[in-house]
């Protein structure tokens, strides 16, 4: 998955930042998402909460994705908690 990433990251218009990293965690329920974004949010940190339009997830947040950020141990405080996918 996280050559997935790299690969998205890699194909859109402009420079993709010199140390930037791609790391994929799991959650296990939407809410968990959705508590992240909240957190990102308040802390200013820039993301994009993921949502699927189609059935059968009906417009149910699927993924965060983070800009990459100066000082990065806000977000690693955030997310220190979530596996690696596998």
């Amino acid at each position: 998955m996280a050559q997935v990433v790299h690969a998205t990251g890699e194909s859109v218009a402009g420079p993709v930042k010199e140390g930037t990293h791609a790391v994929v965690l799991s959650v296990q329920k939407e809410s968990q998402l959705l508590e992240i974004s909240h957190k990102l949010n308040t802390r200013g940190i820039q993301h994009k909460l993921i949502r699927e339009p189609e059935a059968p997830w009906d417009n149910q947040a699927t993924a965060i994705g983070i800009q990459p950020v100066e000082d990065r141990e806000e977000v690693r405080r955030i997310l220190s908690n979530l596996p690696l996918l596998k």
